[in-house]
């Protein structure tokens, strides 16, 4: 995958490359991640790549997004570089 995503939990165990605005994120043995995460939690397994930015989101970020008039979208993502 090369772009941006916003979801609510995202697991790489193939290639993204852009920005991840999620919840959670966890990369898996075997996963890259190159580019932006924006995140409450990161999972970083064994021998995977990170390079990148990581950039912890506050309580208060949260509760901004949680009172926002927007509906959240809430998308699992499971990415597999085939």
């Amino acid at each position: 995958i090369d772009g941006d995503l916003k979801a609510n939990r995202l697991t790489v165990n193939g290639n993204f490359k852009g920005t991840a605005d999620c919840e959670n994120v966890e990369i898996l043995a075997g996963g890259a991640l190159r580019g932006k995460v924006i995140s409450n939690n990161l999972t970083i397994d064994h021998n995977c790549t990170f390079e990148g930015e990581s950039i912890k989101r506050t309580q208060a970020d949260t509760a901004k997004k949680s009172q926002s008039k927007k509906p959240d979208l809430d998308i699992p993502a499971n990415l597999n570089a085939s």
